[in-house]
């Protein structure tokens, strides 16, 4: 069955659904909606819908340039905050779990541009609301916090927008709106004043909706070649260091189409560049491409972002530190 970033097809289909359905249950509103029905309509060009097309796919490349024209990437990403919002309160008692399903294969990483549009301003307001339902002043703890944020405010000479926010926030906090209402009052606000409303609705809202939540596991990782004096032999364009290089690219090409690496080039291996900085040819990939790279150059010691080697399977001699093309 074919796999996208090591997730099977089948699993894959089922996360989507499974936060689509998440997505649609608490609707942040129409604009997110009619991207979500978008996913499902059919092209009459094509026959099929982008979900229908990822069904169909029969390869590992044709999944991923299935996933990838979809749209699905786009959603998950540009409501990153609100399905991290969810998966922190665990909504509906699986939602920690369908976040993690996605970010399995890194669903909620798609590239976006820096357009403000329609879907992040229903996020704003549906995430924003859901935090003053619980914000408070009547602890130390957040006036504390909201004091650090209006002092910096303050030095910043944005006088005007610090007083003028935090008393609307102030008066509506807690159980003093309703939806509609804060949707209201926050699109009357200016784009500054929208981010700095968030900023102290953050600062005053109750622990349990801010508790973070572990970090997913990301498909990709740091992999790499070390290199002695990394920016000695950048400078003077090596034409060893170029040819090492070249290598680790062609072995990553047939990785390109299944959108197992996320760049190649010169630079920080180490996970823990403090405690243990590596650099050298430098490659973002999955571990199985990781592993193609390191059969391809048995020669290399290719290494983990925590400096564990990555040894070839089939190996012609054993490999040696430093450049050897």
């Amino acid at each position: 069955m074919p796999a996208y970033l090591g997730v099977k097809k089948a699993e894959l289909i089922r996360s989507i659904n499974d936060a689509l359905e998440l997505l649609e249950t608490h609707s942040i509103g129409p604009e997110c909606q009619q991207r979500i029905d978008k996913l499902r309509k059919v092209n009459p060009a094509t026959g099929s819908s982008p979900l229908g097309a990822i069904a169909a796919a029969t390869d590992d490349a044709a999944l991923a340039e299935a996933v990838s024209t979809s749209g699905a990437t786009w959603i998950f990403s540009r409501l990153y905050k609100v399905l991290e919002f969810h998966a922190a309160q665990n909504t509906g008692g699986n939602a920690a779990a369908i976040v993690r399903h996605l970010d399995k294969w890194d669903a909620r990483d798609c590239i976006m541009t820096m357009e403000y549009n329609r879907v992040d301003e229903e996020s704003d307001v549906w995430l924003s609301f859901q935090k003053l339902k619980n914000a408070s002043m009547g602890d130390p703890a957040s006036q504390s916090r909201v004091q650090k944020i209006f002092d910096e405010l303050m030095m910043q000479g944005e006088e005007t927008v610090a007083i003028k926010v935090v008393n609307l926030v102030a008066s509506l906090a807690g159980a003093k709106t309703d939806m509609q209402q804060w949707e209201n009052v926050f699109l009357e606000l200016d784009l500054r004043e929208r981010h700095v409303a968030r900023q102290f609705i953050d600062a005053m809202a109750a622990p349990a909706v801010q508790k973070p939540r572990p970090k997913a596991e990301s498909p990709f990782s740091r992999y790499g070649i070390a290199v002695d004096d990394l920016n000695g032999r950048m400078n003077g364009q090596d034409p060893e260091l170029q040819l090492l290089s070249d290598r680790v690219d062609q072995a990553l090409k047939p990785f390109m189409a299944t959108h197992e690496v996320q760049m190649v080039g010169l630079g920080i291996i180490s996970d823990d560049l403090k405690n243990n900085p590596c650099a050298g040819v430098m490659f973002m990939s999955t571990a199985r491409a990781a592993q193609a790279v390191a059969n391809a150059l048995p020669d290399q010691l290719i290494i983990d972002g925590k400096g564990r080697i990555i040894p070839p399977k089939t190996r012609r001699q054993p490999p040696k530190p430093g450049i050897k093309p």
